[in-house]
């Protein structure tokens, strides 16, 4: 993807009481801490800070070529001049976000890193002793000679947010429009409802939709009569979509026939444990609860949620769909993502002939 694109529409949007305050300013990099919007929860010794930094003259993984851009998420703790990274997110226009996380590490003294030492002193600063800062990461690089309009470059291998022409998305949100008006609501974007709208011809199966860039949305098909054919070769269609507020864009498709290690790869699904419901308004049912454990939690900076999706079997329910940030359902599609990545096609497949 264009990751400069992505940042940079990001970057645009103002937070709610955002102040960036530089912390360094050199020939290599640019750096700036938000010092406007601390986050500090009950019970918690530290406050959290999004740091954003600008490479002058890139970073190993850009090839040192073109700047580079870093952003942070780091625990502070005032009393004791310590801190924690517990996010980092490396972009630049030539390769795509590269990120790490670390919830659970040790804090270490800030004297270690002159830069976190500077960072520190910002931070546990009182927000009043301010007064020169930026409202934006944008504004901080327009006033250093950092911002740049991206230049058009043929765009990398994969999904692109929002690459269509203005006049592409008006005749989009159009159609959307006219559905809207014909059913009273706006079509479903996830879910089996809207993967039955997208159905190629088929069977829907399974659906997923992740961030990668952009929300994108995978749905499955088994093509063909299972029931009549129960020993033949399942055929699946995959439709993969970046998701708009105005209408889906990018549409690729795979087939099973020519993705060695699709259908093996979905079947590993049949394995996985399903989410449970309990109500815990009693004792037994709140051991039950606490047994049962908790998902994976957000994390503060990460991705949105995985959102699964699939036809129910048995007489409970007509379908299921659930979300998490991790865990095997996240881990098992992210493995059916790369069997898929070198099977997408701008072409939708020919359906399979009829026995």
């Amino acid at each position: 993807m264009n990751t400069v694109l992505a940042l940079l529409s990001l970057l645009t949007i103002p937070q709610s009481g955002e102040f960036w305050v530089v912390t360094e300013n050199n020939a290599r990099e640019a750096s700036v801490i938000n010092v406007g919007s601390p986050i500090q929860r009950d019970g918690q010794d530290f406050v959290l800070i999004s740091t954003f930094t600008v490479h002058r003259q890139g970073t190993e993984e850009s090839g040192w070529t073109t700047p580079a851009y870093t952003r942070e998420f780091i625990a502070f703790r005032c009393r004791d001049r310590t801190f924690h990274l517990r996010s980092t997110e490396r972009s630049s226009g030539v390769h795509d976000p590269i990120r790490t996380s670390d919830t659970s590490g040790a804090f270490i003294s800030v004297t270690t890193d002159p830069k976190r030492e500077r960072q520190a002193e910002a931070v546990c600063r009182p927000r009043s002793e301010f007064t020169d800062g930026f409202p934006t990461t944008v504004a901080f690089m327009q006033a250093h000679g950092l911002w740049r309009q991206p230049e058009v470059t043929p765009p990398l291998p994969g999904p692109q947010p929002y690459p269509q022409t203005a006049e592409d998305r008006r005749r989009q949100a159009e159609r959307v429009l006219a559905a809207e008006e014909r059913g009273g609501m706006r079509p479903p974007r996830i879910g089996l409802e809207a993967s039955s709208l997208h159905n190629p011809g088929g069977i829907p199966v399974m659906g997923y939709s992740r961030t990668a860039g952009g929300r994108l949305n995978t749905e499955f098909y088994l093509m063909g009569s299972w029931g009549r054919e129960p020993a033949g070769p399942a055929v699946v269609f995959v439709r993969r979509a970046l998701d708009s507020y105005e209408a889906q864009e990018q549409i690729q498709w795979a087939d099973s026939r020519t993705c060695p290690g699709l259908v093996e790869a979905l079947l590993a699904a049949n394995d996985l444990p399903l989410p449970l419901m309990i109500l815990p308004l009693d004792e037994a049912s709140r051991a039950s609860a606490r047994e049962a454990g908790y998902s994976t939690p957000p994390a503060a900076d990460g991705p949105g949620a995985h959102v699964f999706w699939a036809p129910a079997r048995g007489p409970v329910a007509n379908s299921i769909q659930f979300s998490t940030f991790g865990g095997a359902w996240v881990e098992w599609s992210n493995g059916v993502d790369r069997v898929l990545e070198p099977c997408w096609s701008d072409d939708q497949p020919i359906r399979p002939a009829r026995n």
